[in-house]
């Protein structure tokens, strides 16, 4: 069976490793697609990449948005003849250009991050603008989002919550994000480290540089760290105190090989699915922001991520306007 699987992200490059272990999958071609970040230099997209029979690239981030579209059909025109087609971001349009392209093929689904759970996310609710939707068609595309949703055979997701399919397609993935929680720590310190993880902050609130100025109030100790969201295209300078990442290893990651270090780490920021990947690790404290300033939609998706941890959350901060 000639399979094709698509990755946009670090986080999406680590499951994707388990579902094609879980499908046992050896035979396969990859089309990475890069938008912002590094995630290419990732342990899991090297990998998969070197694996692969054959590797596509197609970098986004190269093309303003009007030639964006345009880059994509020279792209994915070559990916013809695949009899399955293993994806996660259901709402981009280079991925519905294959899926349109591979009309016979079987379609799985994977999960990309809290937009699979929150059913006011980009999967959920189409928030392209009639002209996007009109180049897209255009351009090949006979897909949206209810006609994707209604094509997938099988979804492989992280957690049994509700996501884009209905339960008897979900496929719960041995996906062990608390693997070190019982584990002896090998070098304590006695301190605990406060990590930010990151969101893209342009598109939170008008006046990203003030609001992180106020975030940062609330990093106090010794031990600071800086995780960036992967779609972070502005590194907001933090200050001088601050350890940053990179996006070529995901958040979850990190924090969890800093518990062989630190007997418990405590993590701060927006809500994301980070929270939710972690949300049962005893170990790891979470300390959410939430705000007033946020757009409808925005504070729509925020408010549902946080009824889904709400009980393993340390603390709520809640920020004023800005």
């Amino acid at each position: 069976m000639k399979t094709l699987l698509i990755c946009k992200t670090t986080y999406q490059c680590k499951l994707a490793v388990l579902v094609l272990k879980e499908l046992e999958v050896f035979n396969y071609d990859i089309l990475s697609i890069y938008d912002t970040g590094r995630y290419e230099d990732s342990y899991e997209s090297i990998q998969l990449r070197e694996n692969a029979e054959n590797s596509f690239d197609f970098k986004t981030s190269d093309y303003i948005f009007l030639f964006r579209d345009m880059i994509a059909v020279s792209t994915v025109k070559k990916m013809v003849g695949y009899d399955r087609v293993i994806v996660s971001s259901i709402d981009n349009l280079a991925i519905q250009l294959v899926l349109s392209l591979n009309e016979a093929a079987e379609l799985l689904t994977f999960d990309d991050g809290s937009a699979n759970f929150v059913q006011n996310s980009m999967f959920y609710i189409d928030r392209q603008s009639l002209l996007k939707k009109i180049i897209y068609q255009t351009l090949g595309n006979k897909y949206n989002l209810k006609s994707i949703k209604e094509r997938v055979l099988a979804h492989y997701s992280t957690r049994e919550l509700p996501n884009i399919v209905s339960p008897s397609r979900v496929k719960v993935l041995n996906f062990k994000e608390n693997q070190l929680e019982t584990c002896e720590v090998e070098r304590i310190k006695n301190i605990v480290p406060v990590v930010l993880i990151g969101s893209n902050f342009d598109e939170l609130l008008n006046t990203p540089e003030k609001l992180i100025s106020i975030i940062t109030k609330h990093m106090i100790g010794s031990d600071c760290y800086y995780i960036p969201h992967p779609r972070n295209i502005n590194h907001y300078r933090l200050n001088d105190s601050f350890i940053m990442f990179d996006s070529s290893i995901t958040a979850e990651d990190k924090i969890i090989s800093m518990l062989g270090e630190y007997e418990r780490v405590k993590i701060i920021g927006f809500p994301s699915s980070v929270f939710i990947n972690l949300s049962k690790n005893k170990r790891v404290e979470k300390v959410i922001f939430n705000s007033n300033g946020f757009s409808k939609s925005l504070d729509a998706v925020t408010q549902s991520i946080i009824e889904l941890v709400e009980k393993d959350i340390d603390e709520i901060i809640y920020i004023d306007s800005v």
